[in-house]
């Protein structure tokens, strides 16, 4: 929580008179300040973790969301691409003055215009890390400490006086992340889930590591709620929901993978606590060299236990919460729910969306069943309503209604001067068992002195009733547990289960198909033609052979099928255009054209083969047939290897190619794959026309650190310009790297590798292995 005064404390109770202001710096260094009567719209996006999880090591941007009035045109000359905008909304206290509360600093995107106004998207700094990883020049081993530090430079973005150093700061990773295709962003959140943080940018545009205040979050008094650390919520708006079920964390898994000199990988797991509410951490290349349970055991100290309820609710707003607040719920029956804000998402003079976005927990199917055996006994007998029990109730109603028993009017006058009302069957409140209250959000009734309210409607027209008895209701929506509609019998011709979803009726149109105790069909006109989409179980005239699913159309004033599917699994499609049909049935896919059997494609019995054959005599070819079989092997595989290739330089003489030895040795006769290559110690001559692939492994050591030369296959003396590769090495040292080259040969091409230095600067160069692959070669389909 952002921290206010007890004046705002106060006033947030009571008129709750919001205003917005932005300060707009634009690129070109001038700014606008712009305050509630030009701000058509202004709305934050605060978050920790995504929506549906519970996330560790998030790094989410706030988002700002204006719409800006534009009808004097005085952001006309201006470019709101990249501006700077500081965010901030004032509460007016009592006594008319604005205690303001800064949100955050945002950079915007371009604006769209629409008529008079415009509409601005803005992120926070956060953003400012979605730069490549490739920029970071950080030696490793380095701390998590060092990394945060090294992002932050290169970014741009401050480090907040908070985060100066962590938890877990100094756990040490040994090795580089493979930079390519990562951002800081990814790193940031590798590093939240080893230190069990999220990042998040505060009011100062500064970056911060934080966590939620577990401590507090346990030891919360729920009768006694401190709201200094703790949100208090004690009035829900329409639309809110709150999980059946707690959260509680039994366990977190760590995946760790691990590469070898090969690039090959693999994972090991290591766990911390029991199977139940598992949190995972995956894919997070900062763990490395078996510390996977390190890490494990960290989070497991930190998040094992952890209790808490998933609620998404909507709330009288107020400003000064963020993501990461703790909370108290307090439900229309007086439960308490201690939860997480995840998700603050603030419109201004709008409810507040309040989301703990952990997914939810699952029970014990035994639980879950007895549980819900309860929640359905109470529903039937709330809901066993016939005939002679509204007659009952109307009866009731009209003996209450006869009754001269007055009430007394009480009133009750606030701070604000304004008055609540109650009508009461005693001349005081507190002697009273019936009561009707009105205030400004509406009024509702009770039995028990205004403990519990047995009806009561909101002024926006939301009504809540314990019990319903009624003939008729017209209404917009109606949320409820269970529908059941009787006939005069008592017999059910229409139930609805809402938990379940399950709708029973014997006959019913919906949205024009109609649906009766033998099929679900619809039938459409377009233009003068007649079409009808038809469902139907297995029947005992037709058995197997019966049309399950079928589009007909209305042929000599009969429904014929276009396409269709039988109830053994077979398949039908049929153009009524070119007169030919496709059916599929038994395994076997056969064409017929003008009623005659043109071809056919079949799978044996056990897998084992496919054929594709003619069937039609007078057709060319007929009884010819392709087996799979009667196929040669899909591609040649590995047809060549090479090694022991000596070194050699560049030179100096920038963009003069030397050809680099590649093929010195190999054991060609061993691979059996004769017919592909031909070779010299430099060179190799395609013997088939194909698609070739060369596996090369390229060993670069530059004389001078970071000292570069260019790399590239040639084909008959001719640069391949679209694989040319830069190479080079950090250091005075061998680095290796794996290249891949498709090339698509004819036969008595000949292939060769060559390097060019850059900068002037010789760089040695030896390829330790060639790989030569066939993918696709001519003749390879060969009968």
């Amino acid at each position: 929580m952002i921290k206010t005064t007890a004046a705002y404390k106060e006033a947030i109770k009571k008129n709750r008179i919001f205003h917005h202001e932005v300060n707009i710096n634009f690129a070109d260094q001038t700014s606008m300040t712009v305050g509630d009567v030009d701000l058509f719209a202004f709305q934050l996006l605060d978050a920790t973790s995504n929506t549906g999880s519970f996330d560790i090591g998030s790094a989410i941007a706030q988002q700002l969301l204006l719409k800006l009035n534009n009808v004097d045109g005085k952001f006309d000359n201006h470019d709101f691409s990249d501006a700077v905008i500081t965010a901030k909304i004032g509460l007016e206290l009592s006594d008319n003055s604005i205690e303001w509360l800064n949100k955050c600093i945002f950079t915007a995107e371009p604006g769209t215009v629409s008529g008079d106004t415009i509409s601005v998207n803005a992120f926070d700094n956060m953003v400012k890390f979605d730069a490549d990883y490739s920029q970071s020049k950080l030696v490793y081993p380095a701390t998590l400490g060092a990394i945060v530090r090294d992002a932050c430079s290169c970014c741009g973005v401050t480090l907040a006086p908070d985060t100066a150093t962590f938890n877990k700061s100094n756990y040490v990773v040994q090795s580089r992340p493979n930079d390519s295709a990562l951002t800081f962003r990814q790193v940031l959140q590798f590093v939240g889930q080893i230190s069990c943080k999220f990042f998040k940018i505060n009011t100062e545009g500064k970056l911060s590591a934080k966590w939620y205040d577990t401590d507090t979050l346990e030891s919360i008094d729920m009768n006694n709620v401190n709201t200094e650390k703790v949100i208090l919520i004690d009035e829900l708006h329409t639309g809110s929901t709150l999980q059946t079920d707690d959260v509680v964390i039994t366990g977190v898994k760590v995946i760790e993978e691990n590469r070898d000199e090969e690039n090959s990988s693999s994972e090991v797991t290591y766990k911390s606590g029991t199977d139940g509410y598992v949190l995972e951490v995956s894919g997070n290349k900062l763990i490395q060299g078996g510390k996977g349970a390190e890490v494990v055991n960290y989070l497991g100290e930190c998040l094992n236990g952890l209790q808490f309820r998933p609620v998404s609710i909507n709330a009288s707003t107020d400003p000064c919460r963020e993501s990461g607040d703790l909370a108290v719920i307090i439900d229309s029956k007086g439960n308490k729910y201690k939860t997480i804000f995840t998700n603050v998402n603030y419109v201004a003079h709008r409810a507040q969306a309040l989301i703990c976005g952990a997914e939810v927990p699952t029970r014990l199917s035994s639980t879950r069943y007895s549980q819900a055996t309860q929640v359905y006994k109470e529903v039937r007998a709330n809901i066993r309503k016939y005939r002679n029990e509204w007659s009952a109730a109307f009866k009731e109603l009209q003996t209450a209604m006869d009754s001269k028993n007055g009430l007394f009017p009480v009133s009750e006058t606030q701070e604000d001067g304004s008055t609540i009302l109650y009508f009461c069957d005693k001349p005081a409140l507190k002697d009273s068992s019936t009561v009707i209250k009105l205030s400004a959000r509406g009024w509702g009734m009770s039995t028990d002195g205004g403990k519990t309210w047995n009806v009561g409607t909101l002024v926006d027209g939301t009504t809540i009733t314990k019990i319903l008895n009624t003939v008729g209701i017209n209404a917009d929506w109606i949320n409820t547990g269970a529908l059941t509609v009787k006939d005069d019998d008592g017999n059910i011709v229409l139930s609805v289960d809402a938990s379940t979803g399950k709708l029973i009726t014997k006959l019913a149109e919906i949205a024009g198909w109609n649906v009766n105790e033998n099929a679900i069909y619809k039938d459409v006109t377009i233009d003068s033609d007649s079409y009808r989409v038809y469902f139907q179980p297995p029947n005992t005239n037709s058995g197997k052979n019966t049309w399950v699913f079928s589009i007909q159309k209305k042929i000599n004033n009969s429904y014929q099928g276009l396409a269709v599917i039988r109830a053994d699994g077979s398949i039908l499609s049929y153009s009524e255009e070119f007169n030919a049909r496709i059916e599929m049935r038994h395994g076997v896919l056969s064409f017929i054209k003008d009623g005659v059997e043109r071809g056919k494609i079949s799978i044996s019995s056990d897998g084992s083969e496919f054929v594709i054959y003619l069937t039609d005599p007078n057709a060319e070819g007929a009884g010819q047939e392709l087996s799979a079989r009667s196929l040669k092997e899909c591609h040649g595989g590995l047809v060549s290897r090479y090694w022991s290739n000596a070194s050699i330089g560049t030179g100096t003489d920038n963009d003069k190619w030397t050809v680099v030895p590649a093929f010195s040795t190999t054991n060609d006769d061993n691979i059996k794959k004769s017919g592909f290559i031909s070779r010299s110690n430099t060179q190799v001559i395609i013997q088939k026309k194909g698609v070739y692939q060369f596996v090369v492994r390229l060993a670069v050591k530059s004389s001078r650190a970071n000292k570069r030369c260019n790399f590239a296959p040639f084909v008959n003396g001719e640069r391949y310009s679209s694989y040319i590769d830069t190479a080079y090495s950090p250091v005075d040292a061998w680095y290796t790297s794996l290249k891949n080259y498709t090339l698509e040969l004819e036969e008595n091409d000949r292939v060769d590798f060559r390097a060019a230095p850059i900068e002037s600067i010789s760089v040695s160069l030896q390829i330790y292995d060639v790989n030569i692959f066939v993918l696709d070669y001519e003749g390879k389909y060969s009968i």
